[in-house]
């Protein structure tokens, strides 16, 4: 949307437009950032003359760490009240964990590129890379597979809902409001297979576990009510 609004400025240029130029650069940077995204922020740094190069290496408000470490809290409660199943629980819970570090690489990868081509070539991209790296381990079970609608129907929706769309809306987020608050997502997924679980499946679920859920959702609302301060503008 930013990179749509400055061509359109700049390639019919004219009174109007200079006066909305103006505008943007007198703009609070608080208030671009929360309604448009980083890359319409730094756009104002830079109509105000300042190199934004390493504006995403501030470091987040002391509230969003809180709210990072109160959600891990939350999602380790769920993991330990899930534990009790003998080595291979714990097995998946260790898998788990390694699956959100690596989720917290990837956000921060993510942030710079998405906003430079946005979600779907970066996914595109990534899906392709995945898919190249990752087939060869599936080779050696072809003469193990059988086709059936079921099934391919059931992974086709998984696919597209569960995958897709869902990596498309984080990547958008990651790019708009940075890494550290497009990780909060990943604290609700527990949550949700939980409650899912429990209505869709009729599982019972640990009291710790339920305690853990109201931790993940309290760290993801401190980690997404946080702001970054202004950056004062220098002459």
């Amino acid at each position: 949307m930013a990179s749509t609004v400055l061509n359109s400025l700049f390639i019919r240029p004219s009174c109007e437009n200079m006066l909305i130029v103006l505008n943007l650069k007198n703009a609070p940077r608080s208030k671009i950032r929360q309604q448009f995204s980083v890359v319409m922020e730094r756009t104002v740094a830079e109509l105000n003359g300042e190199s934004c190069i390493a504006l995403e290496d501030i470091a987040p408000p002391k509230q969003q760490i809180i709210g990072v470490i109160v959600g891990f809290s939350g999602v380790l409660l769920i993991a330990l009240a899930s534990g009790g199943g003998g080595n291979d629980s714990w097995s998946g819970i260790g898998l788990i964990f390694i699956a959100l570090v690596l989720y917290g690489f990837s956000l921060n990868l993510a942030v710079p590129l998405q906003q430079k081509y946005g979600s779907l070539p970066l996914l595109w991209r990534a899906q392709g890379i995945a898919f190249v790296l990752i087939a060869p381990f599936a080779i050696p079970s072809l003469d193990d597979i059988h086709f059936a609608w079921g099934p391919f129907f059931a992974m086709v929706g998984l696919g597209v809902l569960g995958t897709a769309l869902a990596f498309v809306v984080m990547a958008n987020n990651a790019g708009r409001l940075g890494s550290t608050r497009a990780s909060v997502s990943v604290y609700l997924v527990p949550v949700v297979s939980l409650l899912l679980g429990s209505l869709v499946r009729h599982e019972s679920v640990a009291v710790l576990a339920i305690v853990g859920c109201g931790i993940a959702v309290l760290g993801a609302y401190l980690t997404n009510r946080a702001r970054r301060q202004p950056i004062p503008i220098t002459d």
